[in-house]
């Protein structure tokens, strides 16, 4: 096992998810040893690891990921943006999670720790445009990285198990009916107004897409990143902004630059349409699903097609206003 060259004493492995290698602490805080990548979802990994104080039972392991495109070249601005932004993400996540048990939302894994170790993925070393090799020499970048501790659950992303999954591919209808009430009564704790800290707040998820869920091993869907919350309260809004091109609404930008009113559940009820149709895309063996996919082209049924056309719907007025809605019309 090697030895971390940033500091030292730190023992490190190497990980391989997709053809690219990871670099990560053998042992996280000196407590929680890693395993192996499970996969990649939102915006980070999720890595399989055993708590040693705890009779080793098995926990997650979320770990921010940062973009290639930041370590392209030495001394580069944009890697100080991209570490800046993982941590606040973590932060915000860790932030969720604490809301998500104070709302009772119980669909969701449960926070059991975080911890802050190095990063030695972000120290290098990497390969510049050029060919020269560089490592990350700046410890404040990959020093004290804040990593997520959450309980254990085992199975696959949404995208994967509705291509490949015989017990979904059999039972389209549903399992489509079992996604559409998991996310809507989970999603409702979340948009629902509720006072905190003397602040009446309210959260969007805005990123809704098949990468952010899991289809597990013992058949339940679950909403695994909670780092892509918006945070609605009297002054305006918190954290706007982490959306992923083709499940955002037409109406983000203005939401984001002008009118915190808009940052509603009809965000999030846009992106789930958009999520169904990806999902049936996959089931139906569409060589390139895309949420952009016309609606009247899906192999599914009127009753689907209608439900997905008034969830995605440009025009605010003809949109479904919320999840009460969507599962009122299914």
């Amino acid at each position: 096992m090697e030895v971390f060259k940033g500091n030292n004493h730190t023992r490190i492995r190497n990980f391989t998810h997709k053809g690219k290698t990871y670099t990560f602490p053998a042992v996280l805080a000196k407590r929680y040893e890693l395993k192996k990548i499970l996969f990649s979802g939102g915006h980070g990994l999720i890595l399989e690891a055993y708590d040693k104080k705890i009779f080793n039972r098995r926990v997650l392991v979320k770990a921010p990921l940062i973009p290639d495109s930041a370590l392209r070249f030495p001394n580069d601005r944009q890697l100080v943006t991209a570490v800046a932004n993982a941590r606040e993400g973590a932060k915000m996540e860790r932030k969720m999670f604490m809301h998500a048990q104070l709302r009772g939302v119980s669909d969701v894994p449960m926070l059991i720790d975080w911890v802050d170790d190095v990063n030695p993925t972000i120290y290098g070393p990497h390969k510049a445009e050029n060919g020269q090799e560089f490592t990350v020499t700046d410890a404040d970048l990959w020093d004290n990285f804040s990593y997520l501790i959450i309980g254990y659950v085992n199975g696959k992303p949404l995208s994967e198990a509705f291509a490949q999954q015989k017990r979904i591919k059999g039972n389209l209808l549903g399992s489509l009916t079992s996604l559409t009430y998991y996310l809507a009564n989970t999603l409702k704790r979340f948009h629902k107004p509720e006072n905190f800290g003397g602040n009446e707040l309210h959260f969007i998820y805005q990123d809704l897409k098949p990468d952010n869920l899991l289809y597990t091993d013992d058949k339940r869907f679950v909403l695994i990143d909670l780092g892509s919350f918006a945070i609605v309260h009297p002054g305006g809004v918190a954290h706007g902004g982490v959306v992923t091109d083709g499940y955002t609404p037409p109406e983000f930008d203005h939401a984001r630059t002008n009118n915190k009113d808009m940052f509603t559940p009809q965000f999030d009820v846009y992106s789930f349409g958009k999520t169904l149709s990806v999902c049936i895309q996959h089931a139906t063996d569409v060589a390139v699903p895309s949420p952009d996919k016309e609606i009247a082209s899906l192999n599914i049924n009127d009753k689907w097609k209608t439900l997905i056309q008034k969830c995605t719907e440009d025009r605010l007025n003809k949109r479904l206003s919320d999840f009460n809605k969507v599962l009122s019309a299914l």
